[in-house]
């Protein structure tokens, strides 16, 4: 339940939830994908019991949990400092867990879950997918691969790639998330503003990661007049263009006056170019 009242939460109710447990600075705007992706780990880290987790781990500590009050009464959160904790003292846990299965140190940092993703981060933390992974051995369950042993292919991949191909066929192709991430940055618009019509960029999750699809080819039933554009803008950051302006106007010429220079976006909204 909890899980179904978190993906119906707005952009703005998320921030909120984060500010509230002073996990993002508290003068932030706007949620970026990378502060969804901290608040998706937070969640599922208390409802695999991360509260109480830290507070048996750590129990004189102060700021790790926060309470809130909710319509079915008080509830106790973990905060931003809480959720390092919970990271802290489960990768020194799920490292033990692992040297008990005679599991060299060397290999422990190479291990995968099932799907191939990494269970450690380059840092030695464990990853969103290594705490799952974890949280399930811990439970009795195989959920690692060592790092010679090849993933296989679940249902959900074999569907995820199945509607790949039948985007592909649309017109669209795979952008990667860092790409995803600098288009945001470069066109200036919100999340939902690139995803709904006339921009039509789209995503599919794999049950890991979320997959970027843009629109991308000429004459194809997703190009229209406003999207057309894009793709340059992606083939241009592959080529090493990243820069990205911050100027509202351009320098004036010979007197000439500034004129206004306006993003894809402004204010929230695709410029008509008015």
């Amino acid at each position: 339940m909890d899980q179904l009242k978190t993906g119906l939460l707005t952009d703005e109710q998320v921030l909120e939830e984060l500010k509230f447990r002073a996990a993002v600075d508290e003068k932030k705007t706007a949620l970026r994908p990378e502060d969804m992706a901290l608040f998706k780990a937070i969640k599922a880290a208390e409802a695999a019991g991360a509260v109480d987790y830290v507070k048996r781990e750590d129990p004189g500590a102060r700021g790790l949990t926060a309470e809130k009050e909710t319509p079915e009464g008080t509830r106790l959160l973990l905060t931003g400092a809480g959720f390092k904790a919970y990271i802290f003292y489960s990768t020194r846990d799920a490292v033990k867990f692992f040297e008990g299965r005679g599991i060299g140190l060397r290999e422990i940092f190479q291990l995968k879950d099932l799907s191939g993703a990494p269970i450690f981060d380059p840092s030695g933390k464990l990853t969103p997918e290594g705490s799952e992974a974890w949280r399930g051995a811990a439970a009795g369950a195989k959920t690692w691969l060592m790092p010679y042993e090849p993933a296989g292919e679940s249902q959900q991949a074999e569907r995820v790639r199945n509607q790949m191909e039948e985007e592909a066929h649309l017109g669209y192709r795979e952008i990667s998330e860092p790409e995803y991430l600098w288009l945001l940055r470069e066109t200036n618009c919100p999340e939902d503003v690139l995803r709904k019509d006339p921009v039509n960029l789209k995503t599919i999750p794999d049950g890991k990661h979320e997959r970027y699809l843009l629109c991308y080819i000429e004459n194809t039933t997703c190009m229209n007049a406003v999207n057309r554009g894009l793709p340059s803008l992606i083939e241009s950051y592959r080529n090493g263009n990243t820069a990205i302006s911050d100027a509202k106007r351009s320098t004036a010429f010979f007197g000439s006056g500034a004129v206004k220079q306006n993003h894809f976006c402004e204010n929230g909204k695709l410029w008509n170019g008015e």
